[in-house]
């Protein structure tokens, strides 16, 4: 969260709001804020000073975990020697740990990530003395396929989180975001909140690396899968996207690893128009829904995937 557009003001902070909470938060934003599965919050930003900062927040307390991070953009001056100097401070390549001798591994956070329509017409920024409280900026309206992209993007994080230890879906509310709400009025979710909060709930305990194979579509695999394992829960849940935007294809996972397995819950989410957007008048009419072709037998899994879709299915491990 920062404060760009409608991030705050109506949209996570609207005193006058019918469901506003004493402090002025909107209640029916933060009940979807704990649906979608938000365990951090990062806000509001840096500061190119975080040598000094650091070091003065230390100073207060020594036990703080910090994260740094890098430019955002090649068009910004320091683009480039700022990385070298975060990279070089930090160790965090493994070029520079096992230069420098060092056993300290310093993990790597994706503070802002997220799918962004830079193609469409730009918002128009206040000018001047034209400074209005929460101009409409970024309200990117996501499609069915911008879901399916943010869900392989998850996938992603999660095939890589022996060094990927947190990231940050760039926003909350209305400025590109899974949550939109009217001022005065509803709140509702976009179509990138349904993945994001069904991976947030069920991706527990460890992942598992995936062989994955298959055909290619222009260079790129049209499978993307990865698996998260819950030996507490006795749980182990798929997560797939098919990438192709013509063709559906057919999962066959060996699952015979896992020892007796069976089907707990098997959702997609696609559309026969893949460009559909929720909007405040309709944000129900796609959700994820039942896919009754998974079938696991005899140490294999099946699932039929259609084109653009993103699925989850879960699998009870049964002793």
């Amino acid at each position: 969260m920062e404060h760009l557009g409608r991030c705050v003001y109506t949209g996570i902070l609207e005193p006058e709001h019918p469901t506003a909470d004493t402090d002025g938060f909107r209640t029916d934003v933060l009940e979807l804020t704990r649906e979608l599965g938000v365990s951090t919050v990062r806000y509001p930003g840096g500061t190119s000073l975080a040598a000094d900062t650091a070091r003065g927040m230390r100073m207060v307390d020594p036990d703080l975990g910090l994260v740094v991070c890098g430019s955002s953009a090649p068009t910004m001056p320091t683009f480039g020697e700022w990385e070298r100097v975060v990279l070089t401070e930090t160790e965090t390549h493994d070029h520079m740990k096992s230069g420098k001798k060092s056993a300290k591994q310093v993990n790597i956070s994706f503070d802002e990530w997220n799918v962004w329509h830079m193609s469409r017409a730009e918002s128009k920024s206040p000018t001047g003395t034209d400074w209005p409280v929460a101009p409409a900026l970024l309200e990117d309206k996501y499609t069915v396929a911008d879901a399916v992209a943010v869900g392989d993007l998850l996938i992603t994080l999660l095939r890589n989180t022996d060094r990927v230890h947190a990231a940050s879906l760039a926003q909350l509310v209305n400025v590109i975001a899974p949550i939109m709400t009217e001022p005065g009025g509803l709140a509702w979710k976009q179509t990138i909140f349904h993945p994001f909060a069904l991976t947030s709930r069920h991706a527990a305990g460890t992942v598992l690396q995936l062989a994955v194979s298959g055909d290619t579509t222009a260079d790129f695999a049209a499978l993307s899968a990865a698996a998260t394992l819950d030996a507490d829960k006795g749980e182990a849940v798929i997560f797939a996207v098919n990438r192709s935007v013509t063709d559906a294809l057919t999962l066959d996972a060996a699952v015979a690893g896992l020892g007796s397995v069976r089907v707990v819950e098997a959702v997609t989410y696609a559309n026969k128009d893949p460009h559909w957007q929720a909007t405040v008048e309709d944000s129900t009419s796609v959700l994820p829904a039942e896919n009754v072709s998974v079938n696991a037998k005899g140490g294999w899994l099946t699932a039929e995937l259609p084109a653009v879709s993103w699925s989850m299915i879960r699998l009870a491990l049964d002793s």
